[in-house]
């Protein structure tokens, strides 16, 4: 009798202390709920907005859904935004991946979905310098962006201008050059170029701003999933979530400038 209840102390001893180092092994961070694990709903202080837009399908397109592909991703401190081209993926259930300066994954992943289109909520997460977004927290990743810093209190340009994507087949440098010099003179300090569809000419000239340090350029893909205009709404969605967060004034230049033949 004696040797059982000694056995059975030993027993409730060693359980114990598994219990503890297994408490000890849980994240301590404060955007880890042991029931749900890593959710945006403990980071992101407009969360019930977005849960509420998102279950009155606010702004939803009811397009088929095309390929996810990434754009960029931007830290505003408590949250994180990854922005895609992925049209017709309202609502869905996503994984925030965060990865390492190595491209090494930093587990577990934050449970998020889209809304608004275009655009993914995640946690912030430590030592996080890439992003990626999936369907579930185990799919292989095959794409993932850096992770842009938007927490400076100072602006890097008094007045940035962010231009509507160029698509299209036609030649579009003597407008572009004509664009950004003009507006150089009206005091704009940095470009923003999005671009679907591009010439060999053209494709030099953006270079050339970029390597001056006069522009930024984030080249959509080149399926053609979508009527050219519709990448439109892709720029315009990344601009608010923090493409053009990096002057004290950024405008907007709506008009395409250059159509589709």
């Amino acid at each position: 009798m004696r040797f059982v209840l000694c056995m059975s102390i030993l027993l409730l001893h060693l359980h114990s202390n598994k219990s503890v180092g297994e408490e000890e092994a849980l994240p301590k961070d404060r955007n880890f709920n042991k029931q749900r694990g890593y959710h945006i709903k403990d980071c992101v202080p407009h969360y019930e907005q977005l849960e509420q837009h998102k279950q009155a399908r606010t702004s939803e397109r009811k397009v088929k859904a095309t390929t996810l592909s990434l754009i960029a991703s931007y830290d505003y401190g408590n949250y994180i935004v990854v922005t895609t081209e992925a049209d017709g993926w309202f609502g869905r259930t996503m994984y925030c991946r965060y990865f390492d300066t190595e491209h090494q994954e930093l587990l577990p992943a934050t449970e998020s979905f889209v809304f608004p289109e275009f655009a993914v909520h995640c946690c912030s997460r430590k030592n996080a310098h890439f992003m990626s977004v999936s369907g579930s927290p185990f799919d292989n990743i095959l794409e993932y962006v850096p992770l842009l810093d938007r927490r400076k209190d100072e602006p890097r340009y008094n007045l940035s201008l962010c231009l509507a994507p160029m698509y299209g087949d036609e030649r579009k440098w003597l407008l572009l050059v004509e664009l950004i010099e003009h507006y150089k003179i009206q005091g704009v300090e940095h470009f923003y170029l999005y671009v679907k569809d591009m010439d060999d000419y053209t494709l030099k000239l953006i270079k050339h701003y970029v390597e001056s340090g006069v522009a930024e350029v984030i080249f959509f893909r080149k399926d053609n999933d979508r009527p050219g205009l519709e990448w439109q709404l892709v720029e315009t969605e990344a601009d608010a979530r923090g493409a053009c967060g990096e002057a004290a004034v950024g405008a907007y230049e709506s008009r395409p400038l250059a159509t589709s033949s």
